[in-house]
């Protein structure tokens, strides 16, 4: 038996104790109540009045909108660069080197892998 089965019979015995309460009550007393349950309904509206605007509220969500979808792409763009051995190749063009040395690369490679450099 879940707990909202259980609260069930609990909430119908109160809301009958409730209701007989309420039916024993005078009429001044109804009214007393009515009036005040009015008077904390306006109190209420007055205090929504000054909340913020419905499209100033949809404005800020389809800014945060666009911020989640426009870092979700720059984010997947970062993820796309070349790393590794690429990343070797932007060094080179990045140094102020000369890069004819670099067209002969491989070949000072197989030399120093002969240990005749």
């Amino acid at each position: 038996m879940s707990e909202r089965d259980r609260e069930e019979p609990l909430a119908a015995r109160a809301r009958a104790q409730l209701d007989q309460d309420v039916d024993s009550l005078d009429e001044t007393t109804r009214a007393r109540l009515r009036a005040a349950r009015l008077r904390a309904l306006d109190a209420h509206g007055e205090r929504r009045r000054f909340a913020l605007p419905r499209g100033l509220l949809a404005a800020t969500a389809g800014a945060v909108a666009l911020f989640l979808v426009v870092s979700s792409w720059r984010q997947q763009a970062r993820r796309d660069l070349p790393l590794g051995e690429d990343l070797d190749d932007v060094e080179i063009l990045a140094a102020a080197d000369d890069l004819e040395l670099y067209d002969d690369l491989d070949f000072y490679r197989w030399l120093a892998q002969d240990g005749a450099l």
